[in-house]
């Protein structure tokens, strides 16, 4: 699984799959539906994201999920990124959130269907960094992606989502609620990569700026 809603993310071959197309055993089949249909009825969703997540001002959100590769070269600040996402009857809206790493100047973005933009530190204005924001679901499996139960504990029910050579992912999903509250990437494939991004369903969001001036 990864994230449309939530993407910054440099891992592009995956935002492309179809929510249905996922395999494994019955019992996770029903769990991830469950998950899925969740966010249907959501309005809001925070998230937190760490581990393999760099500051990259220039790319989409302002981070990448994952080493962002020689086309940005710069981008080798480990970060931090927290954002709330606002859902219409489950496809993204929009997106609002800051990225924060050691040594850098915090950055805010907001992410629309005209644009993504990233408030620049040294400038005072802010980048459009396309494409705009793809107003899909907020979750989706892989195609190829094999999906067990691990266990369930605490009112959780650990799902383990498997793209052979490629990727391993944790979800951990409320049994109750069918509620998303982690998501673990373990990358297989050089250079391995990890991840863990948190969600919590909230009231509000933040009002969004309104994203001028523009950087020439």
């Amino acid at each position: 699984m990864l994230l449309a809603v939530l993407a910054g993310v440099v891992w592009l071959w995956v935002l492309s799959t179809r929510a249905d197309s996922y395999t494994g055993t019955p019992e996770a089949k029903r769990v991830a539906r469950q998950m899925l249909d969740y966010y249907k009825h959501v309005r809001f969703v925070s998230g937190r994201f760490s581990g393999d997540v760099f500051y990259c001002a220039e790319f989409y959100n302002g981070y990448t999920l994952g080493h962002p590769g020689p086309r940005y070269p710069t981008c080798t600040s480990r970060a931090t990124v927290t954002q709330v996402t606002q859902l219409s009857s489950g496809r993204q809206e929009l997106v609002v959130g800051q990225v924060t790493a050691a040594g850098k100047p915090f950055l805010t973005f907001v992410a629309r269907r005209s644009g993504r933009y990233v408030l620049d530190p040294n400038r005072g204005c802010w980048r459009n960094n396309q494409p705009g924001l793809d107003r899909g679901a907020p979750f989706l499996f892989e195609r190829n992606e094999r999906l067990t139960i691990a266990g369930r504990r605490g009112g959780y029910t650990t799902l383990i989502g498997t793209i052979p050579h490629e990727l391993v992912e944790t979800d951990r999903i409320n049994t109750r609620t069918h509620e998303l509250r982690s998501l673990h990437m373990a990358f297989i494939s050089r250079p391995r990569d990890k991840m863990t991004l948190r969600f919590r369903t909230v009231r509000a969001g933040p009002a969004a700026p309104g994203a001028t001036p523009a950087c020439p």
